[in-house]
């Protein structure tokens, strides 16, 4: 699936809604991202809670020790240890950046897409609690869904109208 999807869902009844949140779920999954915005989820996923690990440096333990007045000549095993989490680190922004900039896509993309339900999700501050607040109030209950089919099933069973 593209990033950009052609055809954009607009939400604009509970009848709409099963195929607007698997298109909003795709996206979000296809940039990684669900496990942050899932409204299902009992809580947020952390910097700690994520499957991303820093690696540690191995290495030499020693010490390398200089009197005040000279400098070591090759970078020391300290600094070789700063570097290594210092390139850790980077990536690791790299990776959050990345995800920053795709949850901000998708939050514009659920704001295109909104219709007239954009005052539910007017006071919400992040992806997470706009989803969790449009699931609340747009999705359908599952008795509704009961009734809906119910409604179809006895609408098949009338028949076509005859002249």
């Amino acid at each position: 699936m593209s990033s950009e999807s052609s055809d954009k869902v607009i939400l604009r009844t509970p009848a709409d809604w099963p195929r607007w949140f698997a298109n909003i779920r795709d996206q979000a999954n296809y940039k990684h991202i669900w496990e942050y915005i899932n409204p299902d989820a009992t809580a947020t996923a952390t910097a700690t809670g994520s499957s991303e690990t820093a690696e540690t440096a191995t290495g030499d333990t020693g010490t390398v020790t200089a009197t005040p007045g000279t400098l070591p000549l090759e970078p020391s095993v300290t600094d070789k240890a700063s570097d290594s989490s210092f390139k850790i680190q980077l990536e690791t922004y790299r990776r959050w950046k990345k995800k920053v900039k795709a949850i901000k896509s998708l939050d514009s993309l659920i704001i295109q897409t909104l219709g007239s339900y954009f005052a539910v999700v007017e006071n919400c501050i992040s992806l997470y609690e706009k989803l969790k607040a449009l699931k609340a109030d747009v999705a359908p209950t599952d008795y509704a869904c009961v009734l809906e089919v119910k409604k179809k099933y006895a609408a098949l069973q009338t028949g076509p109208a005859r002249n």
